[in-house]
């Protein structure tokens, strides 16, 4: 199982890492003959980067990024125009996108689909007709529960297969981009190599899988297995990253100067281009042989390189794209009388490192976070049962819920995140009469605050009208409001009927500013140490919307 458990831990590592060069800008260059490239300026888009996620709909090019947060799904007709389809700080709340990993089209149903992996929900699939309205559908749970992304999605023009971009995991299958199937490996999760990186051309699904094994992989559509061909034998550190197929002939790229050629799936012939010293990212058909992106060793200088096969070998040729900053070539797809091809250029990047506070009760999903220089990152909090996440400081970040979000990042900072008790909600209307009223709530309020109970707690101090008249319903109501702090109005950590009691009191007689703080402001650091604060608080937590002093 211990693919299993590499793969779990890469999963979650991959919350923290697919951070990094999370405001690296997307850059697109557009060649009509594949010798001189031109950069589309619409093609800068937004800040993330798009890599092997490109893909050509019958009449324009749609793409999305690789673990980029917060990358928009963007389309264009002719590669150089480009127009935002699906902004992820967009979607509904219930999506709690975090970035897009997929995407695919399948004509006959008019349908695409990508997939993201969120810090709250795990993977998702969505789908759309248009590009702009798009569904939730359901996966397994059996894959959601081990919080495994989706690397990879490829359609044959009806269904759609899809792929994790960790090993032991199994395929994912549906018909219609909407109901879907996860069917495991032969051994069970865990067990197996299935590729990382698929798509679908000479009548079947391909992927490859690189860094274990080297091998190119074909899926069965009866049983959804794989079948992996003899592996690759590569010089160590040299792992294949890509897969096409022309004229007869498959073609891999590696992450070195390495194109590898075979008409069998068997025997592999070797081409070295030296100037990719730095590897291959993409290799796509390109109508007469083949068309690979990467970069060289520089930085400066990215490379489109061509193979035209002369009868018993493939040449392949180098087309030289110098670019002003360290790109890098991430994709590439010919299609529409148009050769695409997208990359990135970083910038400078800082640490952000979270911690949880001493008093713990809780856990981080990150350790350290890579972020580029002015750009805001996240990550999620995961309180221990009956936790939650109380304050945060540090980077200037806020939280919601369990996600803590940076302010736009300028230097090394470390986030510091406070777990509690979860407070009981703030309810002041004790009586539930339907008013809040000094007479009766804050001073029933007071009196639990002082221990009373029964008719010393309840006597003269409540509307017998009202739809809580029980002595004990009423302390049950106060008293977790008390052992959370919920009712420590100035914020010092401790509730006292001296202090908190008689702030509240004084509040709910319509006294404001030093009236209501004078002698009444407990000891210690306060959260809430004037009426400005105490008022928000009010306001905000209890709900007390009006007769409140300004």
């Amino acid at each position: 199982m211990t693919c299993f458990f590499r793969a779990r831990f890469g999963a979650v590592l991959a919350i923290a890492l697919s951070f990094f060069l999370s405001s690296a800008q997307a850059h697109i260059w557009v060649s009509d003959d594949q010798l001189t490239y031109t950069e589309a300026p619409s093609g800068r888009i937004l800040n993330g980067q798009l890599a092997s996620k490109l893909i050509w709909d019958g009449s324009r090019f749609v793409g999305t990024g690789e673990r980029s947060m917060r990358l928009p799904l963007v389309s264009s007709p002719d590669g150089t125009n480009w127009t935002l389809r699906l902004d992820p700080s967009s979607i509904p709340p219930s999506f709690a996108v975090s970035g897009l990993t997929g995407l695919a089209y399948s004509s006959s149903l008019n349908r695409y689909v990508t997939t993201q992996f969120t810090t709250a929900n795990g993977v998702q699939v969505l789908y759309s007709s248009d590009l702009t309205n798009w569904t939730a559908a359901a996966i397994p749970s059996d894959w959601t529960n081990f919080n495994r992304t989706i690397g990879s999605i490829a359609s044959n023009g009806s269904g759609f297969v899809a792929v994790s971009d960790r090993e032991g995991m199994g395929t994912l299958s549906s018909p219609d981009g909407i109901t879907w199937t996860h069917t495991l490996p032969p051994g069970g999760l865990g067990t197996g190599l299935g590729p990382i990186k698929i798509h679908y051309f000479n009548g079947k699904y391909y992927g490859v899988f690189g860094s274990f094994n080297n091998s190119l992989q074909e899926l069965d559509e009866t049983t959804m297995q794989w079948t992996q061909y003899p592996t690759v034998n590569l010089n160590t550190g040299i792992y294949v990253v890509d897969v096409a197929y022309a004229n007869g002939t498959f073609a891999i790229a590696t992450n070195q100067g390495i194109i590898l050629t075979s008409t069998n799936k068997t025997n592999w012939t070797q081409h070295s281009v030296p100037v990719m010293s730095s590897g291959f990212s993409a290799i796509r058909a390109n109508g007469n042989g083949f068309i690979a992106v990467g970069a060289a060793a520089s930085g400066n200088t990215s490379y489109a390189v061509t193979g035209v096969f002369n009868g018993s070998t493939w040449v392949w040729t180098p087309t030289a794209i110098t670019t002003t900053g360290n790109y890098r070539m991430t994709e590439v797809i010919v299609a529409g009388g148009k050769t695409v091809i997208t990359g990135w250029v970083p910038g400078l990047s800082y640490n952000v490192s979270p911690r949880v506070a001493a008093s713990g009760g809780g856990s981080l999903t990150a350790s350290t976070i890579q972020a580029i220089s002015g750009s805001s990152v996240s990550f999620a909090a995961l309180p221990n049962a009956g936790n939650s996440v109380l304050s945060v400081s540090g980077c200037g970040a806020t939280f919601s819920g369990n996600t803590i979000t940076t302010a736009p990042v300028t230097a090394n900072c470390t986030v510091t995140v406070t777990f509690g008790i979860t407070p009981a909600p703030c309810t002041l209307d004790i009586d539930n009469d339907g008013a809040v009223l000094p007479t009766t709530d804050a001073l029933l309020i007071l009196r639990r605050m002082l221990t009373l109970s029964n008719e010393g707690l309840r006597g003269n101090a409540y509307n017998p009208l009202g739809l809580r008249t029980d002595a004990a319903q009423m302390a049950a109501l106060i008293d977790p409001m008390i052992t959370t702090k919920t009712l420590d109005i100035d914020g010092n950590g401790l509730v006292t009927p001296a202090t908190d009691g008689l702030l509240l009191l004084r509040a709910l007689l319509g006294f404001g500013g030093t009236a209501v703080t004078n002698g009444a402001l407990g000891t210690g650091t306060k959260t809430r140490g004037d009426w400005a604060a105490i008022r928000q608080y009010l306001s905000t937590t209890c709900g007390l919307v009006s007769g409140l002093a300004p």
